[in-house]
C-alpha cells in the first residue's frame, strides 16, 4: 500500500531525447522525467487524481470556450506576449499550457475536472471551464528582457 501511494504521489512521465533541455544527460538510455499536468488548466496532476486525455479535435470543438476571444469577453484583452506563452502549434487561438502540451500533438493530458467540463454535451456553454487558463488563470512568465519607453520617448 505504501509503495503504491508513493508511486502515485511521485508520478512522472519518462521523456526520451528531451531536446528543450541543454543540461548534460547522464541518465540511462537518454531518458528524463517530467511532471504530469493538465494542458487546459496548467495544474499538476498529483496523488490519486485520475489521468485523462482529450483529443485535438475535442479541444478544437471547444475553441470558443478555451480561446483568446473567450478570455477577452470575460476578463478583458490579453497581452500579446502573454498570449504567445499559452499558444501551441496546431491549436493557435486556444489557450493551453506549454508545460503540459506539445506542439502539433493529437492527444493531450488533462485533469478530470477539465475532462468533465469539455464533454460534447458542454459545447453550447459560453463560459470556459472553472480553472481553465481561458477563465482568467493566465499567469505567464516574466520575459528575459522588458522593453519600455523612457522619459525622452526612446525605446529602451
Amino acid at each position: 500500500v505504501v509503495k503504491k501511494a508513493r508511486s502515485l504521489l511521485t508520478r512522472t512521465a519518462i521523456l526520451e531525447d528531451y531536446e528543450d533541455d541543454d543540461t548534460p544527460n547522464n541518465t540511462p538510455n537518454n531518458q528524463r522525467h517530467r511532471a504530469i499536468g493538465c494542458a487546459v488548466c496548467d495544474e499538476f496532476i498529483i496523488g490519486t487524481e485520475q489521468l485523462c486525455s482529450i483529443s485535438r479535435d475535442q479541444l478544437l470543438a471547444h475553441k470558443d470556450r478555451l480561446g483568446v476571444e473567450s478570455y477577452a469577453e470575460f476578463h478583458g484583452e490579453m497581452d500579446e506576449i502573454l498570449q504567445k506563452q499559452y499558444e501551441i502549434s496546431g491549436l493557435e487561438g486556444i489557450l493551453l499550457s506549454r508545460r503540459f502540451g506539445k506542439d502539433n500533438a493529437n492527444k493531450f493530458t488533462v485533469c478530470s475536472r477539465c475532462k468533465e467540463a469539455l464533454q460534447n454535451d458542454c459545447i453550447t456553454n459560453k463560459s470556459p471551464p472553472k480553472y481553465a487558463i481561458a477563465n482568467g488563470f493566465a499567469i505567464g512568465t516574466i520575459p528575459e528582457t522588458i522593453e519600455f519607453k523612457g522619459a525622452d520617448d526612446e525605446q529602451k
